[in-house]
């Protein structure tokens, strides 16, 4: 799928971090309209996304033709909702659910966006007085790719309440040669990712079992099945 996004490198130049900074807590009401008859391809599932330790629901939907995403926020009637265009249509936009990668509360969104014969795309989201709104990087709008092929791998690593991990692995094309692996760590602040480090390159055969994170979602509980 050929989509107006950006993937994250893991050699991206090193960017400076601003001052960290908690973001508010969404407070007072978020008043959210019903979806109304004729939503499609409804998924839904659960995570904190106002930080009071109360389970809200993110669900993804399709109405007239566009994709939304919405957090509701528990009893139902606050939350946001957002339309995201670059979906694909084969895939469809799919809820994943919530975990907190920074130092905020509240947790972030996970959806799953596009997927390849291998591959499955997700893009993150934040929900920050009563809006939705997509995690960047560099202000520009980003996906991250997660799985394997013959010669590269792909993984995405949440380290709670502290960082967002992008692993990366590639190799040449001949049959044997060890993956060239490394881990890029990015601070969130606000909604843009900031790269924080990453790790020196290591060397791993295929059947290493330490070559298998990097073609892994690991984010606690989530599951992109």
């Amino acid at each position: 799928m050929t989509q107006p996004t950006t993937s994250l490198p893991a050699t991206a130049t090193t960017a400076t971090a601003a001052p960290s900074t908690s973001r508010p807590g969404t407070t007072g009401a978020c008043p959210l309209a019903a979806i109304g008859g004729g939503a499609t391809e409804v998924t839904a599932k659960p995570g904190d996304f106002d930080g009071n330790r109360v389970a809200d629901t993110l669900r993804a939907y399709k109405l007239t033709g566009q994709w939304h995403l919405r957090v509701e926020l528990a009893g139902g009637t606050s939350g946001g909702d957002l339309v995201v265009p670059d979906v694909d249509p084969a895939t469809g936009l799919k809820a994943v659910g919530g975990f907190n990668i920074d130092e905020n509360l509240a947790d972030e969104a996970f959806a799953i966006v596009g997927s390849g014969a291998s591959t499955t795309e997700v893009a993150i989201f934040t929900f920050t007085n009563c809006k939705l709104a997509r995690v960047t990087a560099n202000g520009r709008t980003i996906v991250f790719v997660i799985g394997a092929t013959a010669q590269r791998r792909s993984g995405l690593s949440c380290v709670t309440g502290t960082a967002l991990q992008v692993l990366s692995a590639t190799a040449p094309p001949n049959t044997g040669t060890p993956f060239t692996a490394s881990r890029t760590t990015f601070d969130l602040v606000g909604s843009d990712l900031v790269q924080a480090n990453t790790s020196p390159p290591e060397m791993y055969g295929l059947d290493d079992p330490r070559l298998a994170p990097f073609a892994r979602f690991d984010c606690g509980s989530l599951s992109l099945s």
